[in-house]
């Protein structure tokens, strides 16, 4: 009682002399503490994503690279691969070695060789393709098996179409229709209408919307020219 009178004394002295206003004390009270977020990953915003894929949590950690990437940059921290990384299915979001199958610039522009450089992964492997075209933008799909010559569409409705840059977005499988992959000796095609098509050279393109991912055009125009092409093992 001695101590509760000489804690109202001091109070009526400093708010008298000083107008200070002393904040009474609830027993009951519960300081929260604010959260902080320290993930390294921009957050996404809903407008970014299409209504088709579904959302994955954000990613730890990012991969490593066997080789630098002339598309994605060199940095570990790219704002493109961590975006890339986010949109994947969980099960990829732990391959942690990405290894470089083929690169453009350095294997020759010729489609059979990127098919037979594909050829050495094994069935279960998932791979990622990225398209730069010569405007800078940078596009492009993941499968969840192996690209490679077929006599009809293959792949699954895990199958993601994209675009990181100068925009980001990304759309999942509608199933609508199956037309998810097919190469051939002359061209390769992803989606019907093809949200990416290349030609044997790998050089010339084109995308339009794509009923199979409800995509919108990916490139910087229908009909591109590609100027760096890479295909990425998970």
């Amino acid at each position: 009682e001695v101590e509760k009178t000489q804690r109202s004394s001091i109070s009526s002295v400093l708010q008298r002399k000083f107008s200070i206003p002393i904040p009474q004390r609830k027993d009951s009270t519960i300081i929260k503490s604010t959260q902080l977020s320290l993930s390294p990953f921009p957050k996404q915003s809903s407008s970014k994503i299409s209504p088709n894929l579904l959302p994955i949590p954000e990613p730890t950690m990012l991969p490593v690279l066997d080789r630098q990437s002339g598309v994605l940059g060199t940095e570990t921290s790219n704002s493109m691969l961590s975006l890339l990384v986010s949109i994947l299915p969980a099960s990829s979001q732990v391959c942690f070695n990405w290894k470089l199958i083929y690169n453009l610039t350095s294997d020759g522009a010729f489609i059979g060789t990127l098919f037979r450089h594909a050829s050495v992964m094994v069935p279960t492997t998932k791979c990622i393709f990225l398209v730069e075209d010569s405007w800078g933008h940078v596009f492009g799909f993941y499968c969840s098996e192996p690209i490679r010559i077929t006599d009809r569409y293959v792949g699954d409705g895990e199958m993601i179409v994209f675009k990181l840059h100068p925009s980001f977005r990304a759309w999942s499988a509608t199933g609508d229709n199956n037309a998810y992959f097919h190469g051939s000796t002359k061209s390769l095609s992803v989606g019907e209408p093809p949200a990416l098509y290349l030609d044997d050279s790998l050089g010339e393109g084109k995308s339009e919307p794509s009923k199979t991912f409800a995509s919108e055009t990916l490139s910087s125009s229908p009909y591109f020219r590609a100027i760096k092409v890479e295909l990425w093992a998970l």
